[in-house]
């Protein structure tokens, strides 16, 4: 009897450290997985500080559009796929994305390369989001790379990525190059520019008016005096008047104007998408852009 105590407490023990291993090993492998943290900054080049307040924009943005925002840094040698792959890869193969389709942007920094690239997946591949978002956010950060303020260039990432999503997910039109996005300047820019030149189109309309009055007024003047006075009947007949000279004189014209329409018409609505996309080596369809800094 005590034998089989004795194995049984022994069987528990077995039981109870097997169990206990796989809780730990199972802790260990979700702590580690990069998909907890939307900011890996494998580089060094953030604060503590920095790296959570980017990690926290990250998640609220991508709660907001259920789009996966992610800021990776680098500072290792590119592997022989090229650093395109490489940012894709890392995307893929951590587990980012919502849904099944991975839909998110990741802004992937080399600094052993010097190399910027934006890689897209999921409904960011010409839906919501288009490949000349990407090159633009790109161009529009690679000065702060290039000065060293690698915190403002993730932030930047950031707010374009918010108000680009707001357009794609929100208004149903992502920026393309047949709607381009335009800064707050260069919208109050146009629209003063519009208010400019149709007032001068009224000013211009209302001078020719004047002109033309100016004209004809003058025109009436001359005529009146071309009448001469007349002081005896020497010019005058028995028998009544008889007409040596007619002349006809046109004191206004009138003139009516109809607009004809276009026979053609055009269509409205829908997204536009610029750019194609790209398969990674794992598989995956990515769009985005990529340069040097």
């Amino acid at each position: 009897m005590k034998k089989y105590t004795r194995i049984l407490v022994l069987l528990m023990a077995l039981a109870f450290f097997v169990s206990g291993f796989g809780i730990d090993a199972y802790a260990y492998s979700t702590a580690e997985k990069p998909d907890n943290k939307r900011v890996v900054d494998d580089a060094d080049l953030l604060s503590s500080s920095e790296e959570e307040a980017l990690d926290r924009r990250c998640e609220t943005l991508s709660e907001k559009y259920k789009v996966d925002l992610v800021i990776v840094f680098k500072d290792e040698p590119v592997s022989s796929r090229g650093v395109v792959d490489d940012a894709d890869m890392f995307f893929e193969g951590n587990g980012y994305g919502y849904t099944s389709a991975q839909n998110g942007i990741e802004l992937y920094v080399n600094m052993y390369a010097r190399d910027i690239c934006i890689s897209t997946m999921g409904n960011c591949v010409n839906d919501v989001f288009t490949d000349y978002g990407a090159y633009y956010i790109q161009s529009a950060i690679t000065s702060y790379l290039s000065n060293k303020n690698y915190y403002k260039a993730a932030d930047r990432f950031l707010d374009l990525c918010d108000e680009f999503l707001d357009q794609g997910v929100n208004k149903g039109k992502a920026y393309s190059e047949d709607n381009k996005y335009m800064t707050k300047a260069e919208l109050k820019a146009r629209k003063i520019a519009r208010v400019v030149r149709s007032f001068g189109i009224v000013i211009v309309f209302f001078l020719i008016g004047l002109i033309i009055a100016g004209v004809k007024q003058a025109s009436m003047v001359g005529q009146m005096n071309t009448i001469n006075s007349v002081y005896d009947a020497e010019g005058y007949e028995d028998g009544g008047l008889k007409v040596t000279h007619s002349d006809h004189k046109y004191t206004r014209t009138t003139t009516s104007r109809t607009y004809i329409g276009s026979s053609s018409s055009s269509g409205g609505g829908g997204r536009s998408s610029s750019g194609g996309g790209h398969y990674s080596s794992g598989g995956g369809y990515h769009g985005g852009s990529h340069g040097k800094f």
